[in-house]
């Protein structure tokens, strides 16, 4: 009977020997196909499955540094709990993920996000933002088919806009600025204010399409000339891009 018992009990620390000590890398390769986001790059995949790292790259953004820890508890349930940081040149983010049965997480996420991030990108489409960007206790959820929950703040630092297209330069001088999270008929909403007066609306859809429309106060704002018999409510600019 000892012998037995001796037997599990080597076979169940072997077993917890292996797991806690998985390589992520090897997890990844067999997962890969499964839950590849699109334009999302992984790479450079190391540590183990429970406490790990990977390199991301994602469109044209600089590269991206991904740190995370898995409580091992709640696999008991069938759930996945982690801590996790994304940082790289002028960006920073930390926050909290659950995964289970009735869909996915994330908790608490903060962090700083540099004007120069967006340039690197947005610079050769002729705009360029001055500042910096501040997330604040934002928490978003989703089914797997729905947004479920959405709430949080962004900040902005306020400065320069410079927009460059075939018709000329346009600058925008602007203050800071603060923007809310929300759920609105399933879509995540931003809405960005100055002094609780609404200046441009993002809605993020869960097909992937992200709708922006701004303001004429924003234009007013900015001390930009209005169209001709327009209210500050209006909507003088809207367009849409599918995001993921």
């Amino acid at each position: 009977m000892k012998i037995l018992f001796y037997f599990v009990a080597a076979l169940v620390s072997f077993i917890i020997f292996l797991a806690v000590l998985t390589p992520a890398a090897v997890v990844w390769r067999l997962i890969s196909d499964e839950v590849s986001i699109p334009n999302l790059q992984v790479y450079q995949v190391s540590g183990t499955i429970w406490n790990g790292q990977a390199d991301l790259k994602y469109q044209q953004f600089p590269n991206s540094s991904l740190h995370w820890e898995i409580d091992p508890w709640p696999l008991v349930s069938g759930d996945i709990e982690l801590e996790f940081l994304i940082s790289g040149d002028s960006h920073e983010f930390s926050g909290e993920a659950r995964l289970d049965d009735s869909g996915v997480a994330i908790t608490n996420l903060q962090g700083t996000l540099s004007s120069r991030y967006i340039n690197n990108v947005s610079r050769p489409q002729g705009l360029t933002i001055a500042g910096e960007f501040e997330v604040r206790d934002v928490n978003l959820a989703s089914d797997f088919r729905l947004f479920n929950d959405a709430g949080g703040h962004v900040y902005w630092s306020g400065g320069r806009i410079v927009s460059i297209n075939e018709t000329g330069t346009t600058v925008w001088d602007l203050p800071s600025l603060e923007g809310d999270l929300h759920l609105v008929d399933s879509s995540v909403a931003l809405l960005i204010h100055h002094e609780q007066a609404s200046l441009v609306d993002i809605r993020l859809k869960p097909d992937g399409w992200i709708t922006v429309a701004i303001k004429a106060r924003l234009l007013s704002l900015a001390k930009l000339p209005l169209p001709s018999a327009t209210g500050l409510q209006d909507t003088v600019l809207e367009f849409e891009e599918k995001v993921f």
